[in-house]
């Protein structure tokens, strides 16, 4: 009995410290996706993160600067990857994927320049052990939790942090507008731009802070494509949790402990190579098993929403139609051409008004086409032509 639990103790630690630059960049992926923008090059922030940390580390003698230096380094990275693809509307997988070919190849050069060494550098500054005050002196938490890495409570104030910004503030509320649909979001005023780049910006903090703790929290030195991956897990977590912050950590303990287990493995009698694909497999299995166990469920849903979209459409065809729409944006037009002297603002509002219409019509042709459209969008176009048409009742 006392080996099992000492097995069970060791694991659940085990878990816990390798889950936590999973769970970095698992948040930074989080907050990314959720303002519509899918960062690939995790893998390659973590990898910065990891090398300007030792960096940092090595010329100040301080692992917090260190840290700073990393954190640096991922906002510049998330910088990158949102000039990218929001300035430049490069597709998201291609600029995620060059951002890590990008990073692996620096890397090495600035390993051989600063420290002169190919594969890895010289041993820096790192993080000690923090003692929590009272758990060490319970029995079974003082093996799992009685000394941790600072980085680990980093992390737990970073998710509460990441839950309270999407949440509980008017930022993650248009951020996850956006991420929804940001033409509409556009069109309500919010700066579609400005709300994406902050997100990527943090989302290459987040992930620069899990490759940090690789280096500087977990073995005192940087190591050539050290990360081996975790990048790649983390975009996994951050769909395997929900996009959401506290799922993407529990996730991150699941694959802390398969791991976990691999390091455990090794020292038995199975082959290396399949104990090292343990975390992989476990990815696929996550992400793959749930879907395939529902497909005849989710065949039935398909059926009963294409049929219930076809007839909420058919019941708000008074209302939604693209003659009427068209009358709807000639009328805005009108408003703007035959009176120049209207103030600006009112302008802009026309303008937004405009737009919606425009994307209403769209909608309206993928309808015809046999594209179905979504229920928030349908309600969303529905109470909007009711006000307009009553906007356009009282203005007449």
């Amino acid at each position: 009995m006392g080996d099992v639990l000492s097995i069970a103790t060791s694991l659940i630690a085990g878990s816990i410290r390798v889950s936590i630059p999973i769970a970095f960049a698992a948040l930074g992926g989080t907050l990314s996706e959720r303002s519509g923008i899918i960062n690939m090059g995790l893998e390659g922030t973590m990898l910065m993160g990891a090398f300007f940390g030792v960096v940092g580390s090595y010329y100040s003698q301080n692992v917090w600067i260190g840290l700073l230096v990393a954190m640096l380094a991922g906002a510049l990275v998330g910088l990158l990857h949102g000039v990218l693809t929001i300035k430049f509307k490069c597709e998201h997988v291609l600029a995620g994927v060059g951002i890590n070919v990008l990073a692996s190849g620096l890397t090495v050069v600035l390993l051989q320049m600063i420290f002169n060494a190919k594969g890895k550098s010289c041993e820096v500054p790192s993080f000690n052990m923090i003692t929590i005050p009272g758990i060490n002196q319970i029995p079974v938490l003082k093996d799992i939790i009685g000394q941790v890495s600072p980085m680990l409570i980093l992390l737990v104030i970073s998710i509460v942090g990441v839950w309270f910004l999407l949440y509980r503030t008017v930022f993650g509320l248009r951020a996850r507008v956006i991420g929804e649909n940001p033409e509409a979001a556009g069109s309500m005023g919010i700066n579609v731009y400005r709300t994406q780049y902050i997100c990527v910006i943090l989302c290459g903090i987040l992930a620069a802070m899990g490759g940090a703790y690789m280096s500087i929290g977990d073995i005192h030195l940087f190591s050539r494509d050290m990360v081996a991956g975790r990048g790649f897990i983390a975009m996994a977590v951050v769909i395997f949790g929900g996009w959401h912050p506290v799922g993407a950590y529990l996730g991150s303990l699941l694959f802390g402990l398969a791991q976990s287990m691999q390091y455990r493995l090794q020292s038995g009698s199975i082959p290396p190579q399949l104990v090292q694909m343990l975390p992989y497999v476990m990815t696929l299995v996550v992400l793959e098993a749930p879907s395939i166990a529902l497909l005849p469920q989710k065949a039935d849903i398909i059926t009963q929403r294409e049929n219930n979209n076809m007839e909420n459409n058919q019941n708000q065809s008074s209302l939604l139609t693209a003659p009427r729409l068209e009358e709807v944006r000639k009328i805005l037009r009108e408003k703007v051409i035959i009176t120049p002297q209207i103030s600006e603002e009112m302008s802009q509002t026309v303008r937004r008004q405009e737009a919606l219409v425009d994307s209403m019509l769209r909608a309206y042709t993928m309808y015809d086409n046999g594209i179905p459209i979504r229920p928030t969008q349908r309600t969303m176009w529905s109470t909007t032509m009711w006000c307009w048409a009553s906007t356009e009742t009282s203005t007449t």
